[in-house]
C-alpha cells in the first residue's frame, strides 16, 4: 500500500483527536482561545520535527520565495477563520455533524467547478452533487420533520450557514496550502511539507495573537495559562497539517480526499463514545451519504482526464558549478502538477528532480564532469499523465567540491590569532 494512503488515514485520525480536544477546551478558553492553541503550541513540534529530520538525513531546508509566502499567508489566514467557525459550530451541532458539515468542501468544489468551469460531463458527477445536496438537507432537518417549509427554514439556520462556510474555507485552504508546498524547490516531500507547516504556524500565531491581544485579551491570557491542557492540541494540530500537506503533494487531490473521508466514520465514534452524544438516524444516514458522495465524485474526477499534457518549451540553459539551471515555458494545460527532469549523475546513478507548476525553471545538481550531459524533461498533470519528453544537453561547470585540490593546502602552514579571531596563513 502506498505511503500517502497511510499518511492520509493518520491525518484523518489526528484531525479528529485535535478537534475533539478543542471542543473540550472551548468551555475553558472560549471559541477563539481554543482555536489559537492549535497554532501556538504547534510551533515547537513543527520545527523540532523539521530540523530533526533535516539533521538526521542531512537534508537542506528549501529557500523561501515570495510566491510561497503569499500562498502560505493566504492559506494560514483562511485556516484561522475556518478553525474559529468550526469551534463555534461545535456548540450548535454534534461533533459528528459539525465534522460532516466541514467535509462539504468536496461537494462544494465539484459544484462550483461545474457552474464556473462547466466541468459537468457525466451522469456520475451529477449524481454526486444531487446526493451531496440531499445529505446537507438531512443534516439540516435532522431534528425535525422533512417538509418543504421545514427544509427552507432549516437551510437558512446559523449552523447550516456556518457549516457550509467551513466547507468552503477548508476547500480553499487545501488548494492554497498545496500551491505553497509546490512552490518550494526540491523533491523531498517531507522537507517541503514540514517547511510549509513550520512557516504557516508562525504566521498564524503572530496574526491571531496580535488580534487577540487587541480584542480578546482574556482568551489570549487563558490560552497561555492552560498550556498543559492545550499542548496536546498543538501536537496533533502539527501532525494533522503535516500529513495533509504531504498527502496532497504526493498524490492528486481526488484520491486523497476520497481516503480522507474515513474521518467521518471516526467522528461518529468520537461523538458516541467520548462526548456521549447520540446521533439520530438521519444524521448517521447523512454522514454515510457524504462519504459515498465524495467517493463517487472523486472517482469521476480522477478518471475523467487521461489526456497527457503538452510538452514544455525550453527558454534558456545556464550551466552552474556541478549542474545547471533550465528555464522553460509551460504548456497551456490547466491541471499541470510539476515538471520532472531525469538524468544519470557522475556516479552512474539515475536521478530525477521535480519543480512545481508555479515555477518556470528546474535545477540540476550533483554532477562532476566536463562532458555534455543529457536531460529528459516531462510535464506531469494532477492525474499523473506524463507528456512526451523534451531532451536537452549542456556541459556543466566544474563542481566546487572537486575544483579545489587538496595539494593546494599546507595543513601546517597556518596559525590562529585568537585575540582578533583572524586566520593567518
Amino acid at each position: 500500500m502506498d505511503l500517502w494512503i497511510w499518511v492520509t488515514v493518520l491525518a484523518a485520525l489526528s484531525q479528529s483527536i485535535r478537534s475533539a480536544q478543542q471542543k473540550r477546551l472551548k468551555s475553558i478558553l472560549g471559541d477563539v482561545g481554543a482555536s489559537y492553541v492549535r497554532f501556538l503550541y504547534a510551533i515547537p513540534f513543527a520545527w523540532l520535527g523539521l530540523l530533526g529530520y533535516s539533521l538526521i538525513f542531512k537534508e537542506t531546508l528549501p529557500t523561501l520565495n515570495y510566491i510561497f509566502l503569499l500562498w502560505v499567508t493566504a492559506a494560514g489566514i483562511l485556516q484561522i477563520i475556518f478553525t474559529v467557525l468550526l469551534i463555534k459550530l461545535f456548540s450548535l451541532e454534534s461533533f459528528a455533524s459539525a465534522t460532516a458539515f466541514s467535509k462539504t468542501e468536496v461537494i462544494q468544489a465539484i459544484f462550483f467547478e461545474s457552474i464556473i468551469l462547466g466541468t459537468i460531463t457525466t451522469m456520475q458527477t451529477n449524481l454526486a452533487i444531487c446526493l451531496g445536496f440531499i445529505a446537507i438537507i438531512l443534516l439540516a432537518v435532522a431534528k425535525g420533520q422533512i417538509s418543504l417549509s421545514n427544509i427552507i427554514i432549516s437551510l437558512s439556520t446559523k449552523q447550516v450557514i456556518l457549516g457550509l462556510l467551513c466547507g468552503a474555507l477548508l476547500a480553499l485552504c487545501s488548494v492554497f496550502f498545496r500551491a505553497a508546498t509546490d512552490s518550494l524547490e526540491g523533491n523531498n516531500l517531507f522537507i517541503k511539507a514540514g517547511t510549509t507547516l513550520g512557516v504557516s504556524v508562525i504566521i498564524q500565531t503572530f496574526v491571531m495573537g496580535t488580534w487577540m491581544i487587541n480584542y480578546t485579551s482574556s482568551e489570549f491570557i487563558l490560552s497561555l495559562k492552560y498550556w498543559r491542557s492545550s499542548i496536546s492540541v498543538g501536537f496533533f494540530g502539527a501532525l494533522t497539517s503535516f500529513c495533509w500537506f504531504y498527502a496532497f503533494s504526493a498524490n492528486a487531490v481526488a484520491p486523497v480526499r476520497a481516503v480522507g473521508q474515513i474521518e467521518l466514520i471516526i467522528a461518529i465514534f468520537f461523538s458516541i463514545f467520548f462526548f456521549r452524544e447520540r446521533p439520530i438516524l438521519k444524521e448517521i444516514l447523512a454522514i454515510l451519504l457524504f462519504s459515498f458522495t465524495t467517493l463517487l465524485g472523486c472517482k469521476d474526477n480522477e478518471n475523467q482526464d487521461s489526456t497527457p499534457p503538452g510538452t514544455l518549451t525550453i527558454e534558456n540553459i545556464t550551466p552552474t558549478n556541478g549542474g545547471g539551471i533550465i528555464s522553460y515555458i509551460l504548456p497551456d494545460d490547466l491541471d499541470i502538477l510539476f515538471v520532472r527532469a531525469e538524468y544519470t549523475n557522475s556516479l552512474g546513478v539515475d536521478v530525477y528532480r521535480v519543480s512545481s507548476s508555479h515555477n518556470n525553471l528546474i535545477e540540476i545538481d550533483g554532477l562532476n564532469q566536463n562532458t555534455p550531459i543529457q536531460i529528459r524533461l516531462f510535464v506531469v498533470d494532477e492525474n499523473e499523465n506524463m507528456s512526451q519528453p523534451v531532451e536537452v544537453e549542456f556541459t556543466p561547470l566544474p563542481s566546487f567540491i572537486f575544483a579545489v585540490k587538496l595539494e593546494d593546502f599546507n595543513l601546517f602552514s597556518f596559525n590562529i590569532d585568537f585575540k582578533n579571531f583572524i586566520l593567518v596563513t
